[in-house]
């Protein structure tokens, strides 16, 4: 992986966390993200905040996968 691609991984992941916590932050619309997730019915809290902590989990051990030298 080139140093290129090793920093665009790294932006990437840094905006999609900058993005998420803006989500989470400032309302759309006046309307929260937690205010969505309480309104739907067929997704309780726990599996709306599991999922996306198991998803952030994976996206950090995916770029550490992806920046290790070549070889490990």
């Amino acid at each position: 992986m080139t140093k290129l691609s090793k920093a665009l991984v790294l932006m990437s992941f840094v905006v999609m966390m900058a993005v998420n916590a803006l989500a989470n932050i400032l309302p759309i619309n006046g309307i929260t993200t937690g205010e969505i997730s309480d309104s739907l019915p067929s997704l309780t809290q726990t599996e709306y905040s599991e999922s996306r902590t198991s998803h952030h989990i994976q996206l950090i051990f995916d770029h550490g996968y992806r920046t290790q030298p070549a070889g490990i």
